[in-house]
């Protein structure tokens, strides 16, 4: 088995000592599916201080729980499991029987419960019966569902029930741990296969999902259910976070506002900012930072805006979003058209363009942050401006600069400075 020089080394060092010891979980499985390896668990006897002593100085524990420690190195993290119990009784205790097989230095692989059939088989079985698997650490209802599509086998049959009538058990998980299961499924290359198949177990920490299954948009521009469409858009976008989240919430709250006009054409008015409320309550919820909860509730407030294609109505677009996350609206825009009408395609062409149109204004410093402004407000401050003011009428010159309505440049802005003091315009 190929593996890290000192993971091998630590495992032949406490062998000679004299202590039973292993690797287990991911690293075996994914080195016998020829996968890179990420993480690495260590089953022994040795005490703490016996493998402590192995490394030198650039390793600490980052992480101890129970009879687990976490040891985190200058070029590597591992997981060591002191074994106080029979090995059997141990494996039991894992998740799936493809995580329990277990690789010694000189016996080579060892397999008591079956794994390396399954891996054969391609699928993924409890290391004990469903029920007390999934009892004994919820999270592994979302980990069944990750496998599953990670690694494109097929669930037990009893193991799969048991997802769904213990999806409740969620209810009793950290957040924080739902939420780094759910990042790990959304950024697999396409997501929207156990998302469907698996809809009841997320809408139990993600609500309003079940409502989008078979709702019918009856509109021109759409071919699909709310909830096929926005799996369609999932999938469309390019597997980074923000995106991903930004495109399975974007639609979610369609259904609260369904509508029909007299021709019987289905409408959604207010589905933007009304998903895009329910996105910012329900990563708040899953303790996602505000960094990526304030981008997405952006993308998602903005997904469904079109402006014109002359410039005003662009410099004005450009100028209420700003530059921040721009390229990132416009891959969720088109992924967005891609999980539409398919008739209806050559939209993106017209969309590439009007990004196009925006890329220059940046580029070319039509556009400009107060930074770049060429007057400062200590040029206010000797204009006669004071407190509020002055933050406000810098933001109206950036705002007629953006619209091109003033060059940016330091005397046109002090002109017209001036005339708002002659004027008496006042701010605040």
């Amino acid at each position: 088995m190929k593996i890290e020089e000192r993971i091998q080394a630590l495992l032949i060092y406490l062998d000679e000592q004299g202590y039973e010891t292993y690797l287990v979980g991911g690293a075996v499985r994914d080195a016998l599916l020829n996968r890179p390896i990420h993480d690495y668990d260590i089953l022994t006897t040795a005490p703490f201080a016996v493998v402590q002593s192995f490394f030198p100085n650039d390793c600490w524990v980052s992480f101890k729980k129970g009879n687990t420690v976490r040891l985190a190195c200058a070029t590597l993290s591992l997981d060591i499991c002191f074994l106080e119990e029979d090995l059997i009784a141990h494996l039991k205790k894992r998740d799936f029987t493809i995580n329990t097989i277990l690789y010694h230095p000189t016996k080579g692989y060892i397999d008591w419960l079956g794994g390396r059939m399954d891996l054969v088989n391609q699928q993924i079985r409890p290391a004990d019966t469903a029920e007390v698997v999934l009892d004994r650490d919820p999270i592994r209802i979302l980990r069944a569902i990750r496998f599953q599509a990670e690694l494109n086998f097929s669930l037990d049959p009893v193991l799969k029930e048991a997802l769904f009538l213990k999806k409740d058990r969620l209810l009793t998980v950290s957040k924080e741990r739902i939420q780094q299961e759910l990042n790990r499924i959304l950024l697999l290359e396409k997501p929207s296969g156990v998302l469907k198949e698996f809809l009841p177990v997320f809408a139990t920490f993600l609500p309003p999902l079940d409502q989008t299954l078979d709702f019918p948009q009856e509109n021109p521009y759409h071919s699909y259910s709310v909830l096929d469409h926005i799996l369609k858009v999932v999938d469309a976008t390019p597997p980074q976070l923000v995106l991903r989240l930004a495109a399975l919430f974007h639609d979610i709250e369609k259904p609260a506002c369904y509508s029909k006009d007299e021709k019987g054409i289905a409408h959604f008015y207010g589905h933007d900012r009304l998903s895009s409320q329910t996105a910012f309550c329900r990563l708040t919820e899953l303790r996602y930072p505000k960094r990526i909860i304030s981008s997405v509730v952006r993308l998602i407030a903005y997904h469904d805006d079109r402006p014109a294609s002359d410039d005003l109505s662009l410099r004005t677009f450009l100028y209420r979003f700003g530059t921040k996350d721009l390229d990132l609206l416009f891959l969720l825009k088109k992924a967005d058209i891609i999980g539409q009408n398919p008739a209806l395609q050559y939209r993106l062409c017209s969309l590439d363009e009007i990004h196009r149109r925006l890329r220059h204004f940046i580029e070319t410093k039509q556009y400009v942050t107060k930074k770049e402004l060429a007057i400062k407000g200590e040029d206010l401050l000797r204009l006669g401006f004071c407190g509020k003011a002055i933050g406000q009428l810098l933001e109206e010159l950036r705002k007629k600069v953006c619209l091109n309505e003033l060059s940016n440049q330091k005397e046109v802005l002090w002109q017209e400075a001036k005339t708002y003091k002659k004027t008496g315009v006042r701010f605040g």
